[in-house]
């Protein structure tokens, strides 16, 4: 039974006297025809981006069968060979023809392919289409025949898939035939050229291991090292260079043009974003120790502590900054004493001779002051009395009036005098307290 079996497929695969040939290049031809026409149709694609789009939506189907015709024309029917068979030393031939592989392909067998492949594909897509969607009522009679095509269609469909892989099958084992439709043809690819020597060549596969082996190198190293740093050292001998070449610019640095109110840290941060707060004042002044010039604390301390104690080059002088400190506004020199504050002070003997003095030309003062007010007491008694012969004076309550008490005004006198007492002893000082 097992001969018997082998025998009928030995029949349906007839053998060939003419060597096939190898099945990896024909697949790679067919693989690169597809990535063609895959470029292609997205560049036709860019075309219609920035036009009416619904042209590329409603005709789709139509453009990709001109863009199969073109494609069709270019290669096959002027040159017998699609593009990736002409990169794999390939060409199409009539394989009805068992002794020989010369004959070209014939205009029935290239219009066959056209029709195949370019109106075979947009048949079936319009077909396919059209069926899914129609909708359709299970009760009308127009149901049951978008039903019947619509199974036709999936049995159609499987039939082909069926066969395509019987086909696959077939050329792995013959080397004829790599796709359904060049066997029904009758179309093989065979070498264009024998004097061709078939040498792999390994530049491309060289080329992919060195990058890869570099990339990888790359990844290793890179987190290793410290690129700030080697920015800033870059920045350094860049500037160093520009100062030495033109004699000013050591005294002035990227931003010296800017206020002493203004952080040049802050401003040139803010320069290079695009967002953010738009105050650039100073906060928290600190001054640096080698030239002076006023930061913010958090900034300057930042680019202090970011340098390494390598130094930070100065925005306003250019100049290597490695430390800072606080800034006072206040100039010790500026600060002066009145000399009056080193005058001799008088001994006290003569200090209470003079408050002596001062105390009886008070009193001379004091009792001056009585005499007056004596005499204007006297005044007012005449007027009183005068007062009292108009009519109505009895009418007058002299208990309401309140007298003066002149005890209460030698209170005041003692008082007074013992304030000066005091604000004269008050100007007894040293020496010492200067």
């Amino acid at each position: 039974m097992s001969t018997s079996y082998y025998s009928r497929l030995s029949k349906l695969i007839p053998n060939n006297p003419l060597p096939p040939y190898p099945r990896v290049g024909q697949l790679d031809a067919s693989t690169l025809d597809s990535e063609l026409f895959e470029l292609l149709k997205t560049q036709l694609g860019r075309i219609f981006k920035f036009t009416r789009s619904d042209i590329q939506d409603n005709y789709e189907a139509e453009l990709l069968v001109f863009l199969k015709l073109i494609i069709f024309k270019l290669t096959v029917w002027d040159h017998s060979a699609t593009y990736g068979a002409k990169l794999q030393n390939l060409k199409f031939v009539d394989g009805r023809v068992a002794t020989s592989l010369s004959k070209p392909l014939g205009r029935s067998q290239k219009l066959g392919y056209a029709l195949l492949v370019v109106g075979g594909d947009y048949i079936w897509s319009k077909l396919e289409s059209y069926i899914y969607s129609t909708h359709y009522n299970s009760q009308d009679g127009e149901s049951r025949t978008f039903r019947i095509l619509r199974n036709f269609s999936k049995l159609l469909s499987q039939i082909w898939s069926a066969s395509s892989l019987f086909n696959f099958l077939l050329f792995l084992y013959t080397g004829k035939y790599s796709t359904l439709i060049l066997r029904l043809l009758k179309v093989r690819l065979v070498p264009a050229s024998r004097s061709l020597t078939r040498q792999v060549n390994y530049e491309f596969q060289n080329r992919q291991l060195v990058w890869n082996a570099f990339t990888e190198f790359l990844l290793i190293i890179v987190p290793l090292v410290n690129m700030a740093k080697l920015k800033r050292r870059f920045t350094k001998v860049l500037s160093l260079t520009i100062s030495s070449s033109d004699g000013e610019g050591k005294a002035q640095g990227e931003l010296h043009f800017l206020p002493e109110k203004t952080c040049a840290i802050c401003y040139a941060t803010q320069s290079q974003s695009q967002g953010g707060s738009h105050y650039t004042g100073v906060t928290n002044p600190y001054k640096t120790t080698e030239c002076g010039h006023i930061y913010c604390y958090v900034c300057i301390t930042t680019k202090i502590l970011e340098s390494d104690g390598e130094g930070w080059n100065c925005l306003r002088c250019n100049e290597l900054v490695k430390s800072a400190e606080p800034y006072v506004d206040v100039n010790p020199d500026a600060i002066k004493i009145s000399p009056e504050a080193f005058k001799e002070v008088e001994p006290a003997s003569e200090v209470k001779s003079v408050a002596l003095k001062e105390e009886s030309s008070e009193d001379e003062g004091e009792s001056d002051s009585e005499n007056e007010s004596f005499e204007s007491e006297e005044e007012d008694e005449n007027e009183e009395e005068e007062f009292e012969q108009l009519p109505g004076y009895d009418d007058y309550n002299d208990d309401d009036d309140e007298g003066y008490d002149s005890n209460d005004y030698d209170e005041e006198d003692d008082y007074d005098e013992e304030d000066d007492d005091q604000a004269h002893s008050g100007f007894i000082v040293s020496k010492e307290d200067f």
